[in-house]
């Protein structure tokens, strides 16, 4: 089995999605990972949370809530540290290299509204636990790396990283994002380190042969899979499944009820899925996919008021996401032939289709555990 990882912030969306009062208020990239987490999880049986360049404290509040409602779901992953230095001088090479093109790359994210809407939410609510577990905003074995990324002194932003650790600061900050600069290079750091961290996750997967789900943010540096080849694993089933289990989520009247309750289906979907109970093989048409969705949830006992249903998969038309019709992954031989970098413009649009020359076609998604290391995309329809 080829097993995978899925980053944190893929992870961290599902928290933001059931945090607003109704699914027609989220933020497409909140959708869009919430649904992608939900299906890595519950149809698949080889997902662990990337690894960090330093090792993490425990995670707390909301995020630790969803940890541990997942408990033996989900598992973060530590390779070891011989893994951990190469991938970090691997990707110290890279950023000190393509310098140019992660400025680039930011630059153009600033201007996208994903982006903002991201930004807006993270803060206030990812900030102080973020820089709790990971003791700082920005990594700082790749200080070298951002500093002339975002165009200030190595010891200036060395300076600034016990402010980042500072919870009180941090969580003023985030509240008030006042016109200082220390909060600006605070913000720039955080977020080249982000697009980083991209990098060192894709490099420890193809080092320890894993595959990886990336969040959005990252793909303005990702290495180019326009064109590659990849074994497409169809999921409109999955996706109606998954829809449906945020559904019953949101039948909850507070946030930690909500967590609680999709981590419950979450288990159900797996624990079914695992021994065959539940059919989640792709369908020719989203029809079927989803007449077959609802009759599997009524079997599993998943709560979801039908208002709820048809809110949730209205949600994923108006905000721009549709339906996940295919996860695709691309081996990492196939991508080192590359070595493009996405340029942000062309990724910006959620649920914009990746074009790829598609090998072999599976109808299950739990086949996924049984191929080849590589980076896992979607599409969306």
């Amino acid at each position: 089995m080829s097993e995978g990882y899925i980053d944190s912030a893929s992870v961290y969306e599902v928290v933001e999605a059931l945090s607003y009062g109704r699914p027609e208020e989220c933020a497409p990239w909140a959708w869009q990972g919430a649904l992608v987490t939900s299906c890595a999880l519950a149809c698949t049986e080889n997902i662990k949370v990337a690894p960090n360049p330093a090792r993490p404290e425990g995670a707390s509040g909301p995020y630790d809530a969803l940890l541990t409602a997942l408990g033996g779901n989900l598992r973060i992953s530590q390779p070891g540290e011989g893994v951990v230095r190469a991938a970090q001088e691997t990707t110290k090479k890279w950023a000190t290299q393509q310098r140019e093109v992660i400025q680039t790359a930011y630059e153009q994210l600033k201007g996208t509204e994903a982006f903002g809407k991201w930004l807006d939410w993270v803060l206030p609510n990812v900030w102080s636990e973020h820089a709790r577990r990971l003791n700082g905003l920005f990594d700082p074995a790749f200080i070298p790396q951002i500093a002339p990324i975002i165009g200030v002194d190595k010891k200036d932003l060395s300076s600034i990283l016990p402010l980042s650790r500072d919870l009180k600061v941090v969580t003023d900050y985030a509240n008030r994002r006042p016109d200082e600069d220390n909060f600006r290079k605070m913000l720039d750091a955080y977020v080249v380190s982000i697009l980083i961290r991209g990098r060192y996750h894709e490099t420890v997967a193809r080092r320890t042969r894993r595959q990886v789900i990336h969040h959005p943010v990252r793909y303005p540096v990702l290495p180019s899979s326009e064109g590659k080849p990849a074994v497409e694993f169809r999921a409109n089933t999955a996706h109606f499944l998954s829809s449906i289990v945020l559904a019953g989520a949101f039948s909850e009247r507070n946030h930690e009820a909500r967590i609680g309750t999709w981590a419950e289906s979450v288990h159900k979907v797996k624990s079914a899925h695992q021994v065959g109970a539940i059919d989640l093989r792709g369908k020719d048409t989203d029809k079927v996919a989803l007449d077959l969705a609802v009759r599997h949830a009524q079997y599993l006992g998943i709560r979801a008021h039908s208002k709820w249903v048809e809110r949730v998969l209205d949600a994923s038309a108006a905000l721009g996401v549709g339906v996940l019709t295919s996860f695709f992954l691309i081996d990492w031989l196939s991508l080192l032939t590359g070595g493009a970098v996405y340029a942000a413009t062309e990724r910006q649009k959620v649920g914009e289709l990746v074009a790829h020359k598609v090998f072999d076609r599976k109808s299950r998604l739990r086949d996924l555990a049984i191929y080849e290391p590589g980076r896992v995309e979607q599409t969306w329809k």
